[in-house]
């Protein structure tokens, strides 16, 4: 995997060794319902480190990412969900839009184990989409909040912000010329 300034890589190496040694344990394993459980607990811990990008709209959220992630993520400028999911996947697919949620699998490996989270400007996320948003904003790494300059007083996100202060954030500013 390349160098990425979102990708824990200690940690990531740490997770894949754990696994590699839990995998040669289930082959020499006979109880195929025990094989089943660890296999699906297995699943779930092996869940990426997420990274949500917030702000208002048309603050530059999508910009930035396609700018850390130049040649991995294909990413359009209009989103047709309120918050979009980049992940790595074995084949390119998109999801079907559910509650203005939608995922879309990068077949690029060098996104392994991350997954960047898009979200429309915080005044156009729907009420169906709320609540997804704050499950996404409880299990990410790192929210990425995208200001404008001009207009950092926005209620709406300052109350997000408010809302998961303990999480670790990380600010841009953009439009500063």
């Amino acid at each position: 995997m390349e160098n990425n300034i979102l990708c824990q890589q200690k940690e990531q190496a740490a997770i894949t060794g754990f696994f590699e040694e839990v995998s040669k344990i289930l082959k020499e394993c006979d109880d195929c319902d025990e094989k089943v459980k660890i296999k699906n607990i297995l699943h779930s811990m092996n869940d990426t480190v997420s990274y949500v990008f917030l702000g208002e709209d048309k603050v530059g959220k999508t910009t930035l990412i396609k700018e850390l992630f130049q040649n991995i993520l294909n990413i359009e400028d209009e989103m047709d969900a309120d918050i979009c999911e980049y992940r790595y996947g074995e084949m390119e697919f998109t999801t079907q839009i559910v509650n203005g949620y939608q995922k879309k699998f990068i077949s690029d490996e060098r996104i392994k184990g991350i997954s960047i989270i898009d979200t429309k400007g915080i005044h156009h996320v729907t009420t169906n989409s709320i609540e997804k948003m704050n499950e996404l904003l409880q299990k990410s790494a790192v929210i990425f909040i995208v200001l404008d300059a001009g207009k950092i007083n926005s209620p709406v996100l300052w109350d997000v912000i408010e809302e998961h202060a303990n999480k670790k954030m990380i600010f841009f500013l953009t439009k500063c010329d």
